[in-house]
């Protein structure tokens, strides 16, 4: 069904036996004192690796003490985390995947604030906000003998291949961007002199391992911040990177001042970056990863058939359902657990705790929950038919339970079927329509317009209860608030279940629940306001950091008006009374 997908395919002289990459992304499974493996990261890894890509990557790992993002990610550093880095090889290996491992230098970008960061200059980024130091030329020399060192300690850890990170901001991708790097000596300046640290690593890798040992360098294409990193630059770059010697390159975009692009939102279109795979693979001889948003089987085989790129790095989709690869292999797409791109699996590592996914409850938990059988099947009873019955329903069958679901609505879903109503929401309608398949598929008794009773319970000779009927309408009503019995006041639920009609609105409240609701109505062309008492910039404050980076981008493009900074006091016929705003 998925020819190009399936097909061996080579990187330097590895072969792989799909072309799907498991690419890398931040878990902080390591531990955070030293870097070294962990029981936790070699069970994260084995489920991947098992999941059927051709290529499984580890996550970015530090190549020196002063180099790490964040504690808690692995590290190549020395020769004493060897031992670890040669069980997570052989676990990837034993499960039928090659094993790959990407290196980072976080430069300015840095999390851990035991010393002050470097980087090309003493300019400090748009997210991060540390000021950092320059290096200095011996300095530079310095950083990239490390480079090649942790490639041959990889080397020798039973690792097939690396992948150097130089995409993203991280210290690699500062050398070569204008807006980071002002230097005036020979590693600034021209963009023969921004790419020279790259290349020079790559140079002096070459000399340490030799020709052989396959190397991929992952790059941002396009910076999309000004006096960034252009597509046109990036096109020669790449030609250099071939030319000294890289094996593959791994086509990305952004920096940490504009996640979005480098971690597409549930609101932009799929498969974001490929164009500029694409545009890369016309200019090089070498073979091209693409990534951004790959979702499904059938885009990734029309990128793959239609020539776009050599293979297809899969993400947050790997995170979502583990087995993806081994799913579309036996053409069972349909069930694969879809990825919402809520972005939960980057807001949980960002204030250095480890990695969860919000729709695959066993991410980071392998052995802690392992699903097996139970020793006595029960005859078990489920309450209520939304996301949370329905997961209950799957995992309770899979213990080996007779399983009756038991739902009082006329359908399945829950506050699912309200929440697929907004128009950003396609990925949520994607798992909700996974989830009633999933239903549909499995043995599971469903019973709909039925309110599980005490005398029903009885009635199914249920040996348990499993009580999943939700918090039914969760929009809060403003404290402080008066008049909110006016006739023309209505609740979130009220309009995502089409209970009222949608209408010009004020919109009171600016977290999650307003900023969705105001997407809903602006979506039908009405017009909309949203109210807040906080400023600005707390707009959105219980929207996830990756997500909410782009809101504003996304509420001006629905000609969403925000009124900041509103102190509310009542609703009246007109509108409602404000008694100050800054």
């Amino acid at each position: 069904m998925y020819e190009m997908l399936f097909t061996p395919a080579k990187i330097g002289r590895m072969w792989l036996k799909n072309r799907i990459v498991r690419a890398p992304n931040t878990t902080l499974y390591a531990s955070p004192k030293d870097g070294t493996v962990t029981q936790l990261l070699l069970d994260h890894y084995a489920v991947e690796a098992a999941g059927g890509c051709g290529l499984c990557m580890v996550e970015a790992s530090s190549v020196d003490v002063n180099s790490r993002l964040q504690y808690g990610e692995p590290t190549l550093d020395s020769d004493y985390a060897l031992g670890g880095l040669w069980n997570l090889a052989e676990v990837i290996k034993m499960n039928g995947a090659k094993a790959g491992i990407q290196l980072i230098h976080a430069g300015r970008q840095c999390l851990v604030q035991e010393k002050t960061p470097v980087a090309p200059s003493p300019r400090q980024d748009g997210y991060f906000r540390v000021q950092p130091r320059a290096l200095t030329v011996e300095e530079i020399e310095r950083i990239i003998t490390p480079f090649a060192d942790a490639v041959d300690r990889a080397m020798r850890a039973g690792f097939d291949c690396i992948e150097y990170h130089g995409a993203h901001g991280y210290l690699p991708a500062e050398f070569l961007s204008r807006e980071a790097n002002h230097r005036t000596d020979d590693w600034g300046g021209s963009l023969e002199n921004r790419a020279r640290f790259s290349l020079e690593i790559v140079r002096r890798t070459r000399e340490k391992v030799g020709s052989d040992f396959p190397l991929i360098y992952r790059f941002s294409a396009e910076d999309y911040v000004e006096d960034g990193v252009t597509l046109e630059e990036s096109i020669q770059f790449a030609k250099w990177l071939e030319e000294a010697g890289v094996d593959a390159l791994d086509v990305s975009a952004g920096t940490g001042e504009v996640w979005e692009h480098t971690v597409a939102p549930t609101h932009f279109p799929y498969g974001n970056l490929v164009h500029l795979a694409e545009a890369v693979k016309k200019e090089v001889t070498i073979p091209v990863i693409a990534v951004g948003a790959i979702n499904e089987p059938a885009q990734a085989e029309a990128i793959l058939a239609s020539g776009k790129a050599d293979f297809v790095a899969l993400c947050r989709a790997i995170t979502a359902d583990p087995d993806w690869p081994k799913k579309a292999a036996a053409g069972r797409a349909d069930e694969i657990r879809p990825c919402i791109r809520c972005n939960d699996c980057l807001d949980t590592i960002l204030p250095g705790t480890p990695m969860r996914c919000r729709v695959n409850f066993l991410e980071g938990r392998e052995s802690m929950y392992q699903l097996k059988r139970a020793r006595e099947r029960k005859k078990v009873v489920v309450a209520g038919g939304g996301a949370a019955g329905m997961e209950a329903a799957r995992t309770a069958f899979y213990r080996g339970h007779d399983v009756t679901l038991v739902e009082k609505g006329e359908t399945l879903g829950g506050l699912l079927i309200p929440a697929c109503v907004i128009p950003t929401k396609e990925d949520l309608n994607k798992l909700f329509q996974w989830y009633v398949r999933e239903m549909e598929r499995l043995p599971i008794r469903v019973l709909t317009e039925t309110e599980a009773t005490p005398e029903l319970v009885a009635e199914l000779g249920a040996d348990a209860l499993i009580v999943a009927t939700g918090h039914g309408d969760t929009a809060a009503k403003p404290r402080g608030l008066a008049g909110l019995d006016h006739p023309h006041v209505v609740t979130a639920m009220d309009l995502l279940a089409e209970r009222a009609p949608v209408r010009d609105s004020l919109v009171i409240g600016g977290g999650f629940m307003g900023c969705d609701i105001a997407q809903h109505i602006a979506g039908t062309g009405a017009r909309v306001t949203l109210l807040t008492r906080y400023d600005r910039e707390h707009v959105g404050g219980t929207v996830g950091f990756f997500t909410r980076n782009s809101l504003f981008e996304l509420l001006d493009r629905m000609s969403v008006t925000i009124r900041a900074g509103i102190a509310y006091r009542e609703v009246t016929d007109e509108g409602v009374l404000i008694t100050n705003e800054d």
